[in-house]
C-alpha cells in the first residue's frame, strides 16, 4: 500500500469505530454486546485490530474500482459504508468471514444510495 491508501485505510478504521459506538448507544442492551464482542475479540485492542483489518479491506475495495474511484462518486457515500459496516459487524461479529461481511455491507450502501437516487 502506498502512503494515501495507508492512510485511507486508517481513516475508514477510525469512521467505522465511530459508528460502531453509535451501535452500541443505540442497543439498548449496547455494553453487554459491547462486552460479548470485546471478550470474543481478546479486549479492546483485537476489537480495533479488526477494525484496521477493515479499513484495509474497505480500501481495497475502492481500488478494485479504479485508482481514481471515489466514495460518494462512482462508489456510494462512505458515511453509508462505515455505518452499514459497523451495523454488519455488530449483528455479526462473530463471523470470522470479515471479507464477507465488508463486502456485503458495502453492497447493501451502494443499493441504498441508488434507491435515494
Amino acid at each position: 500500500m502506498n502512503e494515501k491508501q495507508v492512510h485511507a485505510s486508517a481513516m475508514h478504521a477510525a469512521g467505522i469505530a465511530d459508528q460502531f459506538r453509535l451501535m452500541q448507544l443505540a442497543d439498548e442492551d449496547g455494553d453487554n454486546r459491547l462486552r460479548d464482542i470485546m471478550d470474543l475479540a481478546g479486549g479492546w485492542v483485537g476489537v480495533a485490530s479488526r477494525l484496521g483489518e477493515v479499513g484495509v479491506l474497505v480500501e481495497r475495495i475502492r481500488a478494485e474500482h479504479g485508482e481514481d474511484a471515489a466514495w460518494g462518486g462512482a462508489l456510494p457515500h462512505v458515511y453509508d459504508v462505515w455505518q452499514q459496516i459497523a451495523e454488519a459487524l455488530w449483528h455479526e461479529y462473530e463471523s470470522s468471514d470479515t471479507e464477507r461481511i465488508v463486502r456485503v455491507a458495502v453492497g447493501r450502501a451502494s443499493i441504498n444510495s441508488r434507491e435515494d437516487e
